[in-house]
Protein backbone atom coordinates (compact mmCIF):
# COMPACT_ATOMS: atom_id res chain seq x y z
CA UNK A 1 0.00 0.00 0.00
CA UNK A 2 2.90 2.38 0.56
CA UNK A 3 6.02 2.20 -1.26
CA UNK A 4 9.55 3.78 0.06
CA UNK A 5 11.25 5.40 -2.32
CA UNK A 6 14.64 7.13 -2.08
CA UNK A 7 13.09 10.63 -1.34
CA UNK A 8 10.24 9.24 1.34
CA UNK A 9 7.27 7.20 0.79
CA UNK A 10 4.65 6.97 -1.50
CA UNK A 11 1.04 5.68 -1.41
CA UNK A 12 -0.16 3.55 -4.15
CA UNK A 13 -3.38 5.39 -5.77
CA UNK A 14 -4.06 1.97 -7.79
CA UNK A 15 -4.91 0.84 -4.43
CA UNK A 16 -6.58 3.65 -2.90
CA UNK A 17 -8.53 4.52 -5.59
CA UNK A 18 -11.83 2.20 -4.55
CA UNK A 19 -11.53 3.44 -0.95
CA UNK A 20 -12.54 6.41 1.27
CA UNK A 21 -11.08 7.29 4.30
CA UNK A 22 -13.32 7.96 6.80
CA UNK A 23 -12.74 8.62 10.36
CA UNK A 24 -9.79 6.98 10.04
CA UNK A 25 -11.43 3.78 8.27
CA UNK A 26 -10.97 2.63 4.76
CA UNK A 27 -14.58 2.10 3.35
CA UNK A 28 -14.76 0.42 0.00
CA UNK A 29 -16.32 3.13 -2.59
CA UNK A 30 -19.44 0.83 -3.70
CA UNK A 31 -20.45 0.54 0.29
CA UNK A 32 -21.89 3.60 -0.40
CA UNK A 33 -23.62 2.63 -3.36
CA UNK A 34 -24.78 -0.51 -1.28
CA UNK A 35 -26.33 1.86 1.01
CA UNK A 36 -27.94 4.08 -1.36
CA UNK A 37 -29.79 0.97 -3.03
CA UNK A 38 -30.72 -0.89 0.49
CA UNK A 39 -32.42 1.93 1.71
CA UNK A 40 -33.78 3.01 -1.91
CA UNK A 41 -35.18 -0.82 -1.80
CA UNK A 42 -36.53 -0.80 1.38
CA UNK A 43 -38.38 2.14 0.93
CA UNK A 44 -39.90 0.73 -2.04
CA UNK A 45 -40.96 -2.27 0.18
CA UNK A 46 -42.44 -0.10 2.50
CA UNK A 47 -43.74 3.33 2.65
CA UNK A 48 -44.13 3.87 -1.54
CA UNK A 49 -45.70 0.10 -1.43
CA UNK A 50 -49.08 1.38 -3.82
CA UNK A 51 -52.57 0.13 -2.71
CA UNK A 52 -52.40 -2.19 -5.99
CA UNK A 53 -49.43 -3.61 -6.98
CA UNK A 54 -48.40 -2.31 -10.93
CA UNK A 55 -46.05 -2.97 -13.36
CA UNK A 56 -43.92 0.05 -12.62
CA UNK A 57 -43.37 -0.44 -9.23
CA UNK A 58 -42.50 -4.21 -9.84
CA UNK A 59 -39.88 -3.22 -12.55
CA UNK A 60 -38.84 -0.53 -9.88
CA UNK A 61 -38.31 -3.03 -7.20
CA UNK A 62 -36.41 -5.74 -9.82
CA UNK A 63 -33.92 -2.94 -10.76
CA UNK A 64 -33.43 -1.99 -7.51
CA UNK A 65 -32.91 -5.29 -5.16
CA UNK A 66 -30.71 -6.84 -7.96
CA UNK A 67 -28.43 -3.44 -7.70
CA UNK A 68 -28.53 -3.23 -3.55
CA UNK A 69 -26.91 -7.36 -3.92
CA UNK A 70 -24.31 -6.41 -6.81
CA UNK A 71 -23.19 -3.61 -4.85
CA UNK A 72 -23.37 -5.45 -1.33
CA UNK A 73 -21.23 -8.48 -3.01
CA UNK A 74 -18.28 -5.81 -4.67
CA UNK A 75 -18.32 -4.09 -1.41
CA UNK A 76 -17.80 -7.60 0.31
CA UNK A 77 -15.19 -8.77 -2.46
CA UNK A 78 -13.30 -5.36 -1.84
CA UNK A 79 -13.10 -5.64 1.74
CA UNK A 80 -11.78 -9.11 1.57
CA UNK A 81 -8.96 -7.75 -1.09
CA UNK A 82 -10.40 -10.39 -3.60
Amino acid sequence: MIKEEGTGYIADKIMLRNLIRFRGLLIPRYFFYFLFFTLGTILELTLLRPPIVTKEYLIAVTFTSPAAIAFGLETYFHSRGI
